[in-house]
C-alpha cells in the first residue's frame, strides 16, 4: 500500500526507499468503515503514508481504500494503470482483451497464473470480460487479490460518504 501510495504521487523509483527499510515509514489509516455487503464483508478507509521527495522533506499523502472480501483464497494477483511504472516485481501475467492489456498490466505469483483443471487460466477465470470492463470504467485505481480479500486503491482520501457511493 505504502509503495502504491508513492507511485500514485509521483515519486521517482530512484528515490523510493526499500520497504523493508526503517526509512520507508509507516502507514496509517482513518476514516475507515466496515460493514457488510450482500454476506461479504467490505472495508473502506483513508490511508497515509509518508511521500518521500526530490527536496528531502516527506510529505503526508492519502489513497482511498476499498477492500471486499472474496469467497474463495487466491494467491497474489495485481491490476495496475500502465500509466504508473509497476509496484510489484513480478512477470506480466497475459490477461484480457487486447483493448485490456494495453491499458493495465496484470502481474501473479506463478500459483495464481497455474492451469486449472478446466485448463483455463485463473487470472483468465478472475478478469472475466465484464470484470475489465469494469476496471477500464476508471484509469486510476490499482486491484490487488491476495488470500480472502480485493482491494481497490486510488489517489486521494476518500472525503464523503457520498464519495464512497460513487466509488
Amino acid at each position: 500500500l505504502r509503495e502504491i501510495t508513492w507511485v500514485l504521487h509521483g515519486v521517482p523509483r530512484s528515490i523510493m526507499p526499500p520497504s523493508g527499510s526503517p526509512d520507508a515509514g509507516s502507514v496509517e489509516f482513518s476514516d475507515a468503515y466496515q460493514g457488510a455487503l450482500n454476506g461479504r464483508s467490505v472495508t473502506f478507509a483513508n490511508a497515509w503514508s509518508s511521500v518521500p521527495s526530490l527536496s528531502g522533506m516527506p510529505s503526508s499523502e492519502g489513497v482511498a481504500v476499498c477492500a471486499v472480501e472474496l469467497s474463495t483464497a487466491i494467491d497474489l494477483l495485481s491490476v495496475q494503470p500502465r500509466s504508473f511504472p509497476p509496484v510489484l516485481q513480478l512477470r506480466e501475467t497475459p490477461a484480457g482483451s487486447p483493448d485490456f492489456a494495453r491499458r493495465f498490466l496484470v502481474q501473479a505469483t506463478a500459483s495464481a497464473a497455474r492451469l486449472e483443471p478446466a485448463e483455463r487460466h485463473l487470472v483468465e477465470q478472475i478478469l472475466t470480460e465484464n470484470v475489465q470492463r469494469l476496471m477500464m470504467a476508471r484509469g486510476d485505481w490499482f486491484f490487488r487479490i491476495s488470500p480472502y480479500t480485493l482491494t481497490c486503491i486510488t489517489k486521494g482520501p476518500f472525503s464523503s460518504v457520498g464519495e464512497l457511493g460513487q466509488q
